[in-house]
Order: C-alpha cells, then sequence, then structure tokens
C-alpha cells in the first residue's frame, strides 16, 4: 500500500524507514535525535519537523507545498544516498558469494590448524 503514495507524513520512525527503503520522501514529526539522523543520511532533513520544538501549522503547508513540487527529485536523491550507504555498510562483504565462501574456508582452515595446536599442546 505504501508503494502506492506519492509522500507519507509520519511521525512513526519505521514507517519512514520502510519508505524511504521505497524511496517514497516522507515529511517527518519526529521527537528524538534519531529523526534527525535519519533524514540527514537520505538528504531529506529539510522535511522534518521537531515537535520538541513545536508543530507550526503554517510549516506543514509549505513543508507539503513543497514537497508536491518537488517529489521526484526528492525520491532520486532518497534512492542515490541509499545507494551510497548500502555501499559502504559494513555487510556489503556478504554480497559477494564467491567471497563470502573464501572467507567461510579460511575459517575453516583456522578451527583445523586451532584442533591440530590442541592437540600438540595436549600431548606434550
Amino acid at each position: 500500500m505504501i508503494k502506492e503514495v506519492d509522500f507519507i507524513i509520519s511521525s512513526r520512525y519505521h514507517a519512514l524507514v520502510h519508505a524511504f527503503k521505497l524511496h517514497i520522501p516522507c515529511i517527518a514529526i519526529g521527537w528524538a535525535d534519531k529523526y534527525e539522523s535519519l533524514l540527514f543520511d537520505v538528504g531529506q532533513q529539510d522535511y522534518l519537523i521537531d515537535a520538541r520544538k513545536g508543530i507550526d501549522v503554517e510549516t506543514v503547508k509549505s513543508l507539503i507545498d513543497r514537497m508536491e513540487v518537488f517529489r521526484d527529485t526528492e525520491s532520486k536523491m532518497i534512492c542515490n544516498k541509499l545507494a551510497v550507504i548500502q555501499k559502504n555498510n559494513c555487510f556489503a562483504v556478504f554480497d559477494d558469494r564467491s567471497l563470502t565462501i573464501e572467507i567461510l574456508e579460511q575459517d575453516k582452515k583456522r578451527d583445523q590448524r586451532i584442533k591440530i595446536n590442541r592437540k600438540e599442546h595436549s600431548n606434550a
């Protein structure tokens, strides 16, 4: 269902995360630092309303008007930012199946050497 909207307005963190994964722009109403970090990471920090500072109706209307104009541009920004995040994440190494197999084989050889060393020390 969320795939069918142009953008969302949400105060729920995981709704924002899910929308961004689908490259859907968001107007976020947040009350914790994690909202600011998330929106910054995907280039959407201008669409954050910090509820701790109050919610101004005119600001919300202005952001909606802006989002209606720049929705496609913001979606492309999110897509590009996510690509960089995914490329640089620490688990990217596991995306390369051959590298994963090589790492597992190295671990197996290391474990075998450890067993041999333990056996040699126990016999000494």
